[in-house]
């Protein structure tokens, strides 16, 4: 026969409280790994995301509207950032103007305004921010110097905005995708690294390639 125990024997033991306690410990620290191994593994994967999906537009564009179009890569001290630019020609204006002429004036009824240019030269990065005269008060995405333009620079205007990396994730190394009208590159593969903070322990690398006379993106483990 079984016998009851009685009310002052009921409950718990520390020992067993303490057991309870470090697996519920231990679960929570297997499921804050887990999380933030999901964190990184989406960061990373959406900045390769964003990256395949400008340089197969980039392409297509080119291609489609036979002209050279370019993805340019670049990072400051607050993220990374790339765009899309399709080339259009030369500046024609005196040395050393802060204005954009081109002929014919493209700007022509609005249709430029407030639109990003990239100058090919000099590798700057700016706005046109009027009708009337349009000059540029955009900048170098890392000095802010004010852009100026020279008579022969070569300049693009850029397809969308600038589109940034997640935050954390930056360029090791990187070359721009530049893709001639038949869909090439005029400079064989390209390049392009990204990476994690060098801070974390183990940081993930992604090398993404693009092959040169196919357009085929490539993406590794570095």
């Amino acid at each position: 026969m079984r016998t009851r125990r009685s009310g002052t024997e009921s409950g718990f033991t520390l020992l067993e409280l303490l057991t309870v306690m470090g697996i519920m410990l231990l679960l929570m620290g297997m499921s804050l790994a887990a999380y933030y191994g999901l964190t990184r593994s989406a960061a990373i994967d959406a900045a390769v995301s964003n990256i395949q999906s400008s340089i197969a537009l980039a392409r297509q564009y080119a291609i489609t509207h036979r002209n050279r179009t370019h993805v340019l890569f670049w990072q400051d001290s607050t993220n990374a950032h790339f765009c899309i630019c399709i080339e259009e020609g030369q500046h024609v204006g005196s040395d050393g103007s802060r204005m954009l002429i081109i002929n014919p004036p493209r700007w022509e009824n609005g249709v430029l305004g407030g639109n990003n240019v990239y100058n090919f030269t000099s590798g700057k990065y700016g706005v046109v921010a009027t009708n009337s005269t349009c000059e540029l008060v955009g900048s170098n995405p890392v000095t802010r110097a004010v852009m100026t333009w020279n008579r022969g620079d070569r300049y693009g205007w850029a397809l969308g905005s600038q589109t940034h990396l997640p935050e954390g994730i930056s360029y090791q190394t990187f070359q721009n995708v530049t893709f001639n009208a038949d869909g090439t590159t005029p400079v064989g593969d390209c390049v392009i690294v990204i990476q994690e903070p060098s801070d974390l322990a183990a940081p993930v690398k992604k090398r993404i390639t693009v092959r040169g006379l196919t357009g085929k993106i490539v993406v590794e483990d570095v």
